[in-house]
């Protein structure tokens, strides 16, 4: 008797520990349903808690029906379990499209397809006494040494079987995505998910292959794992916090264009504004190398080839040739770089606005043309040129003949209209090149870089006789033509006109010799001879 009693005690101690366990992983999916019925307005809260759910009432009922000695008894709990396995598949697959947030065209549609063929199993597995396309046959195993039910299956529990490992395949596909594209520390939640789903996964296969002992059924104790991971998950990686949440909807609704990269350059992550940028981005992108993104844009390319990188200004061939300030940003983690940002904000106004700006400063409002600042400035550079490279260059100094007295008989209306008129004729005998710019009052100088002595000499009178062909309606009953009077200083590193006073200087003499000599034409300054 006492040896009876021995064996006894040893053959009942794996169901002693097996309904332990699956009561202690009940309470492990209970209090994770407990903790994601709390933050169900999140998504992700509502999937979790119907995966812990689901998985929760499975441990349940299998721990009722190894408690079981009776057939009957063995049924009602099988019922149960059915309750939650024949919902698995629709709330993985649930739980990790709100979770890796994978969108697809047909996403909502295998949501639905799939809740219906989980529906189906919930009714034939409630009813299979009635047709057996569910269990053929419910018996207690005689080979067991404590009461284990003998399934027989029918059809569609092969049906369910093949639904619920292609349903744990494509979810875990869908973490795998997500992982690739996430960066540290985000990467880790769908580590632990992938990890969570392979122990049940395993163990499925395990009994579908009738590998266990007596027909015992292993997926419901290894929900612990899961189970574990998941709390883990919820305290240590904050899964529930709606502070990502937040950033999330943030970083979609910032204006300026913001690209996540990896410490290896590569994409995980970017918002809606960049795609307004970068019309090629698509969802297929994150994974890609940045150097690979931005091959035909230089300034980015070398933005990010450099360590502490400074802000710098482009313009990115958008439609709209929009300027932009591109940022590189390290992304620190635990004082160690975990990646890096490209942000673009866009300056077009801004620089539109200096430019206009910039524009006034150095234009004549009048005449459209280069104002006085403007010719100073374009001076000195021609002759800093002029300093370090052989080259030829000549100044204009021209004035408008008896303006003065045009503008005492006509008024100054007449005279502005003189003065615009000049400006444009000027312009169109001018090279690309040339500059042209009021110097004050009726006197205009024109720059001529690289040029000849006797190139001047014929763009001058070229300028002169255009001026000259001019008939000015100053009102409705006078119509004038005005001549002018040019004096040309050239200008090289081997003559003494390379300052800018000297060499407008030498142009005002020629220019006065001009009009001394009759106005109405060109002279060029002559160097006086060294004896």
């Amino acid at each position: 008797d006492f040896a009876g009693g021995k064996v006894e005690c040893i053959m009942y101690l794996p169901r002693i520990v097996l309904i332990a366990l699956c009561t202690l992983t009940f309470l492990l999916l209970a209090a994770v349903c407990l903790l994601s019925w709390k933050k169900r307005q999140l998504p992700l809260g509502q999937g979790v808690f119907m995966l812990a759910l689901c998985t929760g009432i499975y441990a349940f009922g299998y721990a009722g029906e190894l408690a079981s000695s009776q057939l009957a008894a063995i049924k009602f709990w099988l019922h149960l379990e059915n309750i939650g396995i024949s919902f698995l598949p629709v709330a993985w697959i649930g739980l990790a499209l709100h979770h890796t947030q994978v969108t697809f065209r047909y996403d909502k549609l295998l949501l639905a397809v799939l809740l219906m063929l989980c529906s189906i199993t919930l009714i034939l597995s409630q009813t299979t006494e009635i047709h057996h396309l569910y269990y053929q046959s419910v018996d207690l195993n005689p080979d067991a040494p404590f009461p284990v039910a003998w399934i027989v299956p029918g059809i569609w529990y092969h049906v369910h079987t093949v639904l619920n490992n292609g349903a744990l395949l494509l979810g875990n596909i869908f973490y795998i995505l997500y992982w690739r594209k996430s960066s540290y520390p985000k990467n880790q939640q769908p580590i632990i998910f992938l990890l969570g789903s392979l122990f049940p996964w395993v163990s499925t296969i395990l009994y579908s292959c009738g590998y266990m002992p007596w027909g015992l059924d292993p997926s419901p104790v290894s929900f612990m794992v899961p189970g574990i991971l998941y709390g883990w998950a919820i305290y240590h990686l904050n899964l529930f916090e709606v502070a990502p949440l937040a950033q999330k909807v943030i970083f979609q609704a910032l204006s300026d264009a913001i690209l996540i990269f990896d410490t290896q350059g590569v994409l995980a992550d970017f918002n809606n504004a960049s795609k307004k940028i970068f019309p090629a981005l698509t969802s297929a992108s994150p994974g890609q190398k940045a150097s690979i993104l931005f091959t035909d844009i230089p300034p980015i390319v070398n933005l990010l080839a450099q360590e502490q990188a400074q802000p710098i200004e482009l313009q990115l061939p958008t439609p709209d040739s929009n300027h932009y300030q591109a940022k590189k940003i390290d992304i620190m983690h635990n004082q160690k770089k975990a990646g890096f940002l490209l942000t673009f904000h866009d300056i077009t106004f801004f620089s539109d606005q200096l430019d206009s700006l910039q524009a006034k400063a150095s234009t004549d409002p009048l005449t459209g043309i280069a104002n006085r600042n403007k010719l100073d400035e374009d001076i000195q550079s021609l002759i800093e040129s002029i300093a370090c490279q052989p080259m030829h260059s000549a100044l204009l100094l021209i004035d408008i003949d008896h303006f003065k007295q045009i503008n005492d008989t006509f008024g100054h209306i007449a005279g502005d209209t003189i003065l615009k008129l000049f400006s444009a004729v000027s312009e169109k005998n001018l090279r690309q090149e040339d500059i042209l710019g009021r110097y004050g009052g009726d006197e205009f100088i024109i720059i001529l870089p690289h040029t000849e002595q006797k190139d001047a000499l014929l763009i001058a009178e070229r300028i002169r006789e255009s001026i000259a062909r001019q008939e000015i309606p100053i009102n409705e009953t006078h119509i004038i033509q005005i001549t002018i009077s040019i004096g040309i200083a050239m200008a090289d590193s081997q003559n003494s006109c390379t300052d800018m006073s000297s060499w407008i200087k030498s142009a005002d003499q020629a220019l006065y010799r001009a009009k001394e000599s009759g106005r109405n034409q060109v002279q060029l300054y002559e160097r006086p001879s060294r004896s």
